[in-house]
């Protein structure tokens, strides 16, 4: 084997070496975006309306709005849209709630 075709078979290895290195790279860009994209999914599908919490309380919309106005509720306003996080419901409901025995 000649030096000029142990050179390439080594510029090759190299090439080579930084592919693997390069899918890796990606691999982690990619696991990233996905971890994102689906914390992102979490997110939104940890919002409710105000329709949804009226039947999960059982009280009326306007009480639900009267709540929320009184910051009693934490909501997200979205130009007009009121959206209120799992979470927060979960808060205001232990805050709220009594034990009868």
């Amino acid at each position: 084997m000649s030096n000029e075709e142990f050179e390439n078979l080594n510029d090759i290895n190299k090439i080579e070496e930084k592919i693997l290195e390069y899918q890796s790279v990606v691999k982690k860009l990619e696991f990233k975006r996905d971890r994102l994209i689906n914390q992102r999914k979490e997110e939104i599908e940890d919002l409710l309306t105000v329709m949804q919490v009226k039947k999960i309380l059982i009280i009326s919309e306007q009480f639900v709005y009267k709540l929320i106005t009184q910051k009693k509720l934490i909501a997200i306003d979205m130009d007009g849209l009121k959206r209120i996080r799992k979470k927060d419901l979960i808060e205001f409901m232990d805050k709220h709630s009594t034990f009868i025995q």
